[in-house]
């Protein structure tokens, strides 16, 4: 197949299926991954998270690589947490409005790649405190996407 044909890899859309049900992998590199912590694996929990943040996407992603890997050695599933909160300080009407239609994409991204995909919106009456708390508790790790200076 002839780049920029119909089906070809650069004419499918960013989180479009590939490869069967599976999104498009890139090869982890050990350079990309840092551990944030020293908690020990809980393998007896109930899943993977993959905390959606600071890249969000669903594809050519290396914290998903990582989470998507540690969730099939683990037999576990994946669950992809996207939040978006009001009260951080760089907060506008237009980034939201981009976020959301991001999320928006995401979801439908995700049904077709067949993952557990959570978006949650925060309001004045749902601001989501402790729900990454919460997840965490029942996660085997989280895999979150950070930027490199975080």
């Amino acid at each position: 197949m002839t780049r920029g044909q119909p089906g070809s890899r650069s004419e499918r859309r960013p989180g479009q299926r590939s490869r069967g049900n599976r999104p498009e992998r890139v090869a982890s590199r050990t350079s990309r991954l840092r551990r944030l912590n020293d908690l020990p694996l809980r393998r007896e929990r109930d899943f993977v998270l993959y905390w959606m943040q600071a890249y969000r996407r669903l594809h050519h992603s290396h914290a998903l690589d990582y989470a998507l890997r540690c969730a099939g050695e683990l037999g576990k599933p994946l669950v992809v947490l996207e939040a978006l909160r009001a009260d951080y300080p760089w907060a506008s009407r237009r980034t939201h409005r981009f976020v959301l239609d991001g999320m928006r994409d995401n979801a439908e991204d995700a049904r077709g790649l067949g993952l557990n995909y959570w978006p949650f919106v925060a309001t004045p009456h749902a601001p989501g405190r402790g729900l990454l708390r919460e997840l965490s508790d029942r996660a085997c790790l989280v895999a979150p996407t950070t930027s490199p200076r975080s």
